[in-house]
């Protein structure tokens, strides 16, 4: 499995150190992109983001992309780095938070001004893994949900949806990002504890939800078990809110 084999921050002291590119930078938009993303040592091209627009955006709903800071911090410090940040240097680790987090509301700027057609802005941040959060909630609240509040801010004031994406458990803090003004959350792993049927009873009209069919049901389970799983999840879609997918990325040897 691809993983990291270093990190651009490797101490609380390059926090202020680190430059962030030029989001307002043509390139990032309109040139081929490299997908480092696979597996093996290949690069693999991909159209450029207004090629991709233009291409789908006649069969499709578009929506943008950014990361929170949490998930900025993951990529560029690592995990370990910035746990251990989090105890023992947290005024610098929140600084520079706050910095990611200007970079990604431009980024999603750039990205709703440039293409009238998205419907709205999915912002990446996994905080949780299938037994709970990575960290205290009480810690995210004053670290990264300031930060995530004002993401939102910045991209309702397009009038568009926000999609929040955190892989694990993070149910602890739905309550916040629906106070932030989040307005669907995505992908409820099954494996984590989250049922998106329950979900949907307990949180009614305030938040949508998207995903949640176990992906591991797909790649071990019969036509009859996939049939059985698609029918339970679809209990969710009864008055709207749910939009109907796999809980995690759906792996090759799926039919």
């Amino acid at each position: 499995m691809p993983g990291y084999l270093d990190f651009s921050i490797k101490s609380a002291d390059d926090y202020e150190k680190f430059e962030f590119d030029d989001p307002r930078d043509d390139r990032r938009y309109n040139d081929i992109r490299q997908d480092l993303i696979n597996m093996g040592d290949n690069f693999s091209e991909l159209p450029s983001y207004m090629d991709a627009v233009k291409a789908y955006k006649e069969d499709f709903c578009l929506f943008g992309g950014v990361c929170e800071p949490n998930e900025v911090l993951t990529r560029a410090r690592g995990m370990p780095g910035h746990f251990m940040d989090i105890m023992l240097s947290p005024g610098k680790l929140k600084a520079f938070a706050e910095r990611a987090t200007d970079f990604m509301i431009e980024i999603g700027r750039q990205q709703l001004e440039r293409v009238a057609e998205l419907t709205g802005m999915v912002i990446w941040g996994d905080v949780a893994y299938d037994k709970g959060m990575f960290y205290s909630p009480d810690i995210w609240r004053k670290l990264y949900f300031p930060c995530i509040e004002r993401m939102y801010k910045e991209f309702k004031k397009y009038n568009v949806k926000i999609i929040y994406h955190g892989c694990g458990n993070a149910k602890e803090i739905y309550n916040d990002l629906i106070a932030a003004g989040i307005d669907c959350y995505n992908p409820l792993e099954v494996k984590s504890g989250l049922d998106v049927v329950k979900l949907k009873k307990e949180y009614g009209k305030r938040l949508a939800f998207w995903g949640g069919i176990d992906v591991r049901v797909l790649i071990s389970g019969t036509k009859e078990d996939i049939k059985k799983e698609i029918l339970h999840r679809l209990n969710a879609a009864k008055g709207g809110g749910y939009i109907i997918a796999s809980d995690h990325s759906v792996a090759g040897n799926v039919p």
